[in-house]
């Protein structure tokens, strides 16, 4: 799908899966993926915020939701703004490196052996909605509620310390100061409306284990630290701030109006209305902005596609759960009794300006 939202700062938000309405179908193929850069907001048009913590000289780890789609980085130190220029990145992990030549400043250290254990406290250290709050940045503590993540995922640590957009790439950090993992993500409020009750305290962080991996497999030569009886809480906060830095993503408003066509591949059963795709406008807050226009450029040769504007469920893996929100859903059916492949063309343009075809290849049987 194709969407619509404000420059934010980045944390994902988890969603669940849901049901559009007035199809009876799941809606997990449409949702809006919250790591998608867009413009306007309080950083200016095409910016958006996170958090970096460095694990060699130079060298600094964040999530690739961060750095997703950037034309230029910058890291924001005490001492100025340095250019970053991406040196790896992994969406199926999340993580993304990056390297400023000249930054100063201290390095995390990871802890070795990585057994995080359940209920141990944690602290979080990073730079919550840019340059709304503190310059200084923000500090919260926890603890660990499961040594697993979302949907028992093994590359993930559940926490109870307190995050917020922005700190998304920040490391979290045992007692003694410790790196055991990077926040990554926060299960949304609008979990009530799927889960009848009101998540609490639900954030999540990508595991120390995962880390290492993914810094061996690039060559940083981060360094180790066995577990350390704890420090005062402020001490820890003093030495985050030395590793941790605040970076601001630019998303070339050029790129950004440029024309995208993407390709898509559906299996829908014989001349049975079905849906094909749904186009809406989640913004960071989980409310709808203005719809897409959408029209249809290429229509199919052996059935019909109808628009319709209904209220879905706009779910995904990560971002607002069950968010109900306006939307344009399209639906194909074929001839009687058509087997074979018919082609459709969609045009979506944004409230921004911004243009994308979809060309959807349809594969219609008997039975799906």
């Amino acid at each position: 799908m194709v969407c619509e939202c404000d420059a934010r700062h980045h944390l994902w938000t988890v969603t669940l899966y849901g049901k559009a309405k007035d199809s009876g179908e799941t809606a997990s193929d449409y949702a809006f993926r919250r790591d998608e850069h867009c413009g306007g907001g309080s950083l200016g048009p095409g910016v958006s915020s996170g958090t970096a913590f460095a694990v060699a000289p130079e060298v600094l780890i964040t999530n690739q939701h961060v750095v997703k789609g950037c034309s230029s980085v910058e890291v924001i130190s005490p001492d100025g703004r340095r250019a970053g220029s991406i040196a790896a990145a992994d969406a199926d992990i999340d993580l993304a490196i990056l390297r400023v030549s000249g930054l100063r400043g201290t390095t995390a250290r990871l802890r070795d052996p990585g057994n995080v254990l359940l209920g141990e406290p944690v602290l979080v250290f990073g730079y919550p909605y840019g340059r709304e709050l503190s310059s200084g940045g923000n500090f919260t503590s926890g603890v660990v509620s499961a040594l697993r993540g979302l949907r028992d995922s093994a590359n993930q640590l559940q926490i109870t310390s307190p995050v917020q957009s922005g700190n998304s790439g920040g490391p979290l950090m045992d007692s003694s100061g410790l790196v055991i993992g990077v926040i990554q993500s926060k299960l949304s409020s609008n979990a009530a409306r799927l889960l009848g009750d009101i998540p609490q305290n639900v954030n999540f962080a990508i595991s120390l284990e995962a880390l290492a991996q993914f810094l061996a497999k690039h060559k940083v030569a981060f360094q180790t630290a066995p577990r350390s009886p704890a420090l005062e809480t402020a001490r820890v906060a003093e030495m985050a701030q030395k590793f941790t830095h605040r970076i601001e993503c630019s998303t070339s408003t050029l790129v950004a109006a440029q024309d995208q066509v993407i390709e898509r591949a559906v299996k829908v059963p014989s001349n049975r209305e079905t849906r094909v795709g749904v186009y809406v406008n989640l913004k960071p807050d989980c409310t709808s902005g203005p719809l897409p226009s959408i029209r249809l450029i290429s229509p199919p040769e052996h059935g019909k596609v109808t628009l319709k504007q209904v209220t879905v469920n706009a779910t995904n893996y990560k971002h607002c759960l069950a968010a109900q929100v306006p939307g344009f859903v399209a639906f194909y059916q074929s001839v009687q009794e058509f087997s074979g492949t018919d082609l459709i063309s969609v045009e979506i343009k944004t409230p921004s300006g911004r243009t994308v075809v979809q060309k959807i290849k349809l594969t219609v049987a008997p039975y799906y």
